[in-house]
């Protein structure tokens, strides 16, 4: 591995975690004005989508993997009531790697199909569609992988759960309309 493949993903672990951090803020924010159990990941999410609309795609699947083992072990070091949840890698880990293999693979395809067609659906509808699929991939899977590990009756899981179909409607506006510009405007601006 060359020094600028090692750099890149020392830079993408930073921003993960700072990123991570910027969501702890917010999701206090939130819980004062409306209590809330779990943390918002749009900072967060929107990172690891425009990483993913930004290079290959091994350094996408690596950027939604370091986001989510920094759930996992976040969930350890800030504990709040969904920590029992997000300490499973099923809950985690999975979703999160399987963010960037669907986001990439989306925005690849979407891609080769508006290359010549106008900047509108080349350079925003492309993107849009990437970060909309990695949202609903995120989501669906933790909900999914939570009613795997829940116990019966386990009435706080379902609670998370509709929490975090809440949190899904503010992710995804974040996905279709946050990450196309952060993407093309990073890119611009950076030779990749």
């Amino acid at each position: 591995m060359n020094s600028k493949i090692v750099a890149r993903y020392g830079i993408i672990v930073a921003l993960i975690i700072c990123a991570y951090y910027v969501d702890v803020l917010i999701s206090w924010g939130i819980s004062m004005i409306v209590p809330t159990p779990i943390r918002i990941a749009v900072t967060s999410l929107i990172v690891v989508l425009t990483i993913c609309q930004l290079f290959d795609f091994k350094t996408a699947v690596f950027a939604t993997t370091v986001f989510g083992v920094s759930s996992f072990l976040f969930a350890y070091i800030h504990p709040n009531l969904t920590a029992s949840f997000f300490q499973n890698p099923l809950v985690s880990i999975f979703p999160r790697i399987m963010i960037g293999i669907v986001s990439y693979s989306v925005y690849f395809a979407i891609n080769k199909v508006f290359q010549n067609k106008n900047v509108f659906l080349r350079d925003y509808a492309t993107r849009s569609i990437a970060g909309a699929a990695g949202i609903i991939t995120n989501t669906l899977l933790v909900i999914t992988m939570m009613q795997l590990v829940k116990t019966d009756g386990d009435v706080f899981g379902t609670l998370l759960q509709v929490l975090i179909g809440i949190f899904f409607i503010i992710e995804l506006c974040a996905g279709l309309l946050v990450v196309p510009v952060v993407s093309k405007t990073v890119k611009e601006r950076i030779n990749i």
